[in-house]
């Protein structure tokens, strides 16, 4: 950070930001509609960030054609262009590391790929296009996408070193999220900015001592500051509660030409799915939601139905011989249903193949199994054993109750037990509810003393935080692995 110039004392007072007083109570004057508002980011990058991969598709497809010396006609032009719809949008990240290139390249083409080829089939148009042309295109495209997001940051930060001179930036609130925005900034080099200053009405020495930071004055300083010294952006990092100060503030800069933007700090906030969005015509920042919202939601959904529909139609025979089974060895139903919570808390079936010689319905009385458990029936501890008495739970899947993948649903008398003593405990019912899941791909498949549901809980949550259809892929493998050589089930 630069030095500061000293504070004046006798800064002027601002004007209102576009006549608007904080005593103005006129709804016309902060009335706004949705066609007003504006979200997500309109920047250079996240521009580039949804044409720039998809675009490499048909351009490495073009330059395969050429490099066998074939004609580029029509039927590679549509693959080509299939190729890109298949991929769009891209995605964009500032530092680039494997795990970016696998999320952003390796994992959307082999996606596409199938698809392309099962259009392929389906069309049979595969007649129309050279095989080494096409495996040439295959490996050519990640290579080429890789390459791009390593080298386009660069670019990027070069031609916004040509294009403008550094941006002057002020942080207001010298807290852990103004601090930590200011890192983030300092080290970006595609945003070319700068933190010349913080302003806070906090003593200085306090900051100091506390930050680590030094600031250039109180905030009724900082619309004299961005005048004087042209600032280009404001963000304001104060917290929710200091509502009637940012006003004032926004009063006060209403006659600078800064950009302000609000930065507001949500750092203590267990997060949950954050995004801006709007409603009803107001911009509303998620603090907690589902994961599977709009296309994701959908996204989720088809993948469910198809590996649910997928299991069932190959697993039909094991599933009849494990009833005839379940049926022979002792007295009782074949399908064990209990009661539990499905997605936002709402009443579900679940269904098993019955292992006990009792079927509790888990909202009146339950008793977790336990290791030589004397309910367990002959086939029953088996069938637990290798996780076939979930299989019934397929079924589930497809009625919409459950998941394939999700948070696994407790026993109701297990929810009221516990969602008193684990913060966020029922924040895992804003999904389905799976057949495997994360906790349980770690090792919490079960035990229902404190410490084990306590750390179950966690893995839920971090669940519905990171969750993607390649998570979703890896707690499948996971849990197969698992199925062969887990020697704590029972």
């Amino acid at each position: 950070m630069k030095s500061l110039p000293a504070n004046d004392a006798s800064m002027p007072a601002g004007l209102g930001l576009g006549g608007i007083r904080s005593s103005d109570s006129t709804p016309s004057h902060r009335t706004i509609s949705v066609s007003q508002i504006r979200t997500g980011n309109r920047s250079l990058v996240r521009t580039l960030g949804l044409f720039a991969l998809p675009l490499v598709a048909p351009l490495a497809l073009f330059l395969s054609v050429v490099s066998y010396g074939e004609a580029l006609t029509r039927p590679y032009v549509v693959l080509g262009l299939l190729a890109f719809f298949v991929v769009f949008p891209g995605s964009w990240t500032t530092s680039v590391t494997a795990a970016d290139s696998r999320r952003q390249v390796v994992i959307p083409w082999l996606v596409a790929v199938p698809v392309l080829a099962l259009v392929g089939l389906v069309t049979q148009s595969t007649h129309f296009y050279t095989p080494e042309v096409l495996m040439t295109w295959v490996v050519m495209t990640p290579i080429l996408q890789v390459v791009l997001l390593h080298l386009m940051p660069k670019a990027v930060a070069l031609l916004v070193r040509m294009r403008r001179d550094k941006h002057r930036v002020v942080i207001v609130g010298a807290n852990e999220v103004g601090i930590a925005f200011a890192n983030a900034v300092n080290t970006n080099e595609m945003l070319h900015s700068e933190i010349v200053a913080f302003f806070d009405d906090r003593a200085p020495g306090r900051l100091r001592a506390v930050h680590n930071v030094s600031v250039a004055g109180p905030m009724s300083a900082l619309a004299d500051y961005a005048r004087r010294f042209r600032v280009n952006q404001i963000y304001i990092a104060l917290p929710l509660s200091s509502q009637p100060r940012i006003v004032a503030q926004l009063e006060a800069l209403g006659d600078c030409t800064a950009s302000i933007y609000f930065l507001p700090d949500l750092m203590s906030i267990d997060l949950i799915q954050p995004r801006l969005d709007t409603h009803a015509g107001f911009p509303v920042v998620s603090i907690c939601d589902s994961p599977f919202n709009g296309v994701d939601g959908a996204i989720k959904r088809a993948f469910d139905l198809l590996l649910a529909s997928t299991a069932v139609l190959l697993l039909a025979p094991l599933m009849a011989l494990i009833a005839i089974a379940v049926k022979a060895t002792s007295p009782g139903p074949v399908l064990f249903r209990q009661r539990r919570y499905g997605l936002d808390s709402s009443e579900i079936m679940v269904w098993k193949f019955r292992s006990m010689t009792v079927t509790e319905d888990g909202a009146t009385n339950y008793t977790q199994v336990t290791r030589g458990d004397a309910r367990l029936t002959r086939i029953g501890k088996f069938l637990r054993q290798t996780s076939l008495d979930e299989l019934p739970q397929f079924f589930n899947v497809l009625q919409g109750k459950m998941s394939i993948v999700g948070p696994r649903p407790h026993a109701m008398m297990v929810n009221a037990q516990y969602r008193q003593q684990i913060l966020g405990y029922m924040v895992r019912h804003k999904v389905r509810p799976g057949i495997t899941g994360w906790a349980q791909v770690h090792g919490y498949r079960g035990g229902d003393d404190l410490n084990s549901m306590t750390k179950r809980i966690e893995y839920d949550l971090a669940y519905l935080r990171h969750w993607s259809l390649w998570m979703d892929v890896r707690i499948l493998a996971r849990t197969m692995l698992l199925v062969l050589k887990d020697s704590r089930a029972y």
